[in-house]
């Protein structure tokens, strides 16, 4: 379910994996933007969470190590949008996360 941000994806039932402390995905997922970090990169999530910041984006961060979830996505890392569309998805963050947001507001 791999997304470069134009043409977003639906969240679906089969990408709604329980998170690995059982948590269900959809009860975590933030009302603004969030990113799942199947990756355990601290620095990486501390860059979203300040560039989200500096757009005075609502943003939730939600660092996770389900296998289920990182394999139905085919990255580690996903931007959900507001509207539980996938914005962007990728296994690095060649990109910089301010211009990944920018990107998923339509910029």
């Amino acid at each position: 379910m791999r997304t470069d941000g134009s043409v977003p994806v639906a969240i679906d039932d089969q990408c709604a994996q329980a998170l690995s402390s059982g948590a269900d995905m959809f009860d975590t997922i933030g009302l603004g933007y969030t990113l799942l970090s199947f990756n355990s990169d601290n620095e990486a999530e501390a860059t979203f969470t300040a560039a989200a910041a500096a757009q005075d984006l609502p943003f939730t961060m939600i660092a996770d190590t389900s296998e289920g979830a990182c394999d139905a996505y085919d990255a580690f890392y996903v931007l959900v949008r507001p509207d539980l569309f996938v914005a962007w998805a990728s296994d690095t963050l060649e990109a910089k996360s301010d211009a990944i947001l920018a990107r998923a507001l339509g910029g």
